[in-house]
Parts: C-alpha cells; structure tokens; sequence
C-alpha cells in the first residue's frame, strides 16, 4: 500500500474520481443530498423547532475484560449508538467510525447526542488493533474522538483522502493506511481487508466535496464476512457484492436518518432489508440510528420499522438488534430485541 504522501497521486490516477473529484461507480445514478425545496422545513427542523431528546439507556459493560486476547478468543460485537461499534473478530479489536465523545457538526451546539447514549470514553478501552473510518461526515469521524484515542490506535484504515485529517489530528502517518474502491490488503496472516464501493458522498465543508471517497469493507478471515456498510443509498452495488463474495455472515447496515427529502443517499428500512438480502447475508446489525436526530422520524421508527417488516416478510436472514452498550456474541442464534419499546412504554 501506498504511503499517504502519495494520496494526490493516487487519486489523480483513480478510476474513481474525475478531475479531483469522488464519484459512484454508477455514475448515471443521481444523488441529491437535499432537495432544496425544503431547506426551509428542514432548516425550522433541526435549528429553530424546540428540541426534546429522548433519555435512552445504554449499558455500561466492561469492553477491557469482553476485547481482551487474553481472557476472550470468542468473535463478539458492541454498538455504541448510531454508526459507532467495535468487533472482536480473530482476536483483534476492531473499531467503527466511532463517535463517542461530542456532537455530530461542527458547531457545539448542533446535533447532540441523545440523554444517555454518549456513557464510553477512551479509558474504557484497551489498545486498538485497527480503526476503520467509512467517509469523512461528522457522525462517521470525529476530531474529539480521534484526539483522545490516538495513543491506542496501532493502525488506521480510510477511504483514498480521508487519512489527511487523521494524520493532523495526532495519528502517526505511517500508521494511516488509505484504500481506494477494490483494493485488498492482508492485516495479518488470519485477516484480509477489502475497500467497496457505495452509493453516497463527502465533505465536511463548502470547500472539500467530494474530494475524499467513501467505502464500505468486507472483514475476512478463512470462515467467516463481516460487512462494514458505512452509509449508501440503495443500489446495484449491493448485488454486485453480494455476487463478489458469495456469502455474508454478517452485514452491519445503515437504517436511520432516511428521508424523502435525500432519499439517494441513505436506506429506508425496507430498503436496508432488500440490500442485505442482495448481499446474501445470514445476519443483519441495522445501525445508523438512536443517537443523533439528523432526519424527522423519530428515535426509534427505523427499529421499529426494519422489526415489523423482517417478521411480517418472513426473511431468512437473522436481524440483530442489541441494545447499545450490549456484548452481542456473534454466530451464535440471537432472538431479536425490541428494548426501544421498553423505552417508550
């Protein structure tokens, strides 16, 4: 893999920019990020109407003793709320666009975590084997959490010009490793990485649109996928990856902050249902929810929706809905939780 120093070269030669800039491989796809019709609605939304955050419980479990190689060999999960999680997978710690520790934009005030859900800090942790960064949105990477947990992380993985924030935020260079769309790499001799494609955008500001990609991961060892979705709207690439691999034993897909105002660039429920279907998935984690208020359903409608509609629709595929904070064992079978109805009740 290349060093980062190399980053402008390597996206000058990328099939999958254009002039400097990111594109999805699908590029007759439309993506609107927002319909501008309604900036009026969704500026009263988010900024002017009084806001009521719900209190939602997490659990505190012990994550030194549960990801630990020496008291645990068992693969196993925790989802820290939103798009945040950490896996334990051949032995290794595994950490997800984690967003533990602030809001999700870049004014304070903005988009606060819900009452409860934002209880792990880095003192929580022990070493991390690998950080994986799925694009550069506020709710996917954090310069708060990057700060505080950059003496843990022995090595980071991004998509092609993501690593620059994360090398001025504290991270060694030479521990930042950036993927372009269909590369591999070996993490050890039990693990390989694959950087995929997915149907979205970038930019944290008015100047730097598209000039990072965005990716999803597929996690392997000799027996066992694990799907790292980050955030796409629904389209063909599922399929293709799903027709790539063959079989997925776990995908952990986005479900929440959906709208018919950017209905390109994240999933409706069923539509999170029908992409893991498409990626010939045995387990689905929906994530991407009971965090942040970053569209207008409410907390817990994604839940309750991708709940309804997997039982009534009789998918063959399990869905995995722990609460967060909850060790969530994997390959073992799980009955489905509904601890967002307990919350509400």
């Amino acid at each position: 893999m290349k060093e980062l120093k190399d980053t402008q070269l390597r996206i000058k030669h990328s099939l999958h920019f254009i002039n400097n800039k990111a594109r999805n491989k699908d590029i007759n796809e439309k993506i609107h990020s927002v319909k501008l019709a309604n900036l009026a609605k969704i500026a009263y939304e988010f900024f002017l109407k009084p806001q009521k955050n719900p209190c939602i419980k997490a659990i505190k479990s012990d994550l030194k003793k549960h990801f630990n190689p020496k008291s645990s060999s068992e693969d196993k999960l925790v989802w820290f709320g939103h798009s945040s999680y950490m896996l334990y997978f051949q032995g290794k710690s595994v950490l997800v666009d984690p967003v533990l520790l602030d809001n999700v934009a870049p004014l304070p005030f903005a988009f606060k975590a819900f009452h409860g859900t934002d209880i792990y800090k880095v003192d929580d942790f022990n070493e991390l084997d690998y950080l994986i960064i799925t694009h550069n949105h506020y709710d996917h990477l954090s310069k708060k959490t990057i700060k505080n947990f950059k003496h843990i992380i022995k090595k980071a993985i991004v998509p092609l010009g993501v690593g620059k924030y994360l090398k001025t935020w504290g991270i060694n260079e030479e521990n930042i490793i950036e993927m372009d769309w269909d590369e591999s790499i070996d993490l050890d001799e039990n693990l390989r990485l694959h950087c995929l494609e997915t149907k979205h955008f970038s930019g944290r500001n008015a100047n730097d649109s598209a000039c990072s990609l965005w990716a999803s991961f597929v996690l392997e060892n000799k027996d066992k996928k694990i799907y790292i979705g980050g955030d796409s709207g629904y389209a063909l690439h599922f399929k293709r990856i799903g027709e790539r691999f063959k079989s997925i034993d776990l995908a952990l897909l986005e479900n929440g902050q959906y709208s018919q105002n950017w209905p390109d660039i994240h999933m409706f429920p069923h539509e999170t249902l029908q992409a893991c279907k498409d990626l010939n998935a045995k387990a689905l984690m929906p994530c991407h929810n009971s965090k942040f208020k970053l569209s207008f359903h409410s907390w817990d409608e994604p839940l309750e929706k991708i709940y309804t509609l997997h039982k009534a629709l009789a998918y063959e595929f399990d869905l995995l809905t722990q609460q967060i904070g909850a060790i969530l064992p994997l390959w073992q079978k799980i009955q489905t939780q509904t601890w967002w109805r307990e919350l509400k009740s």
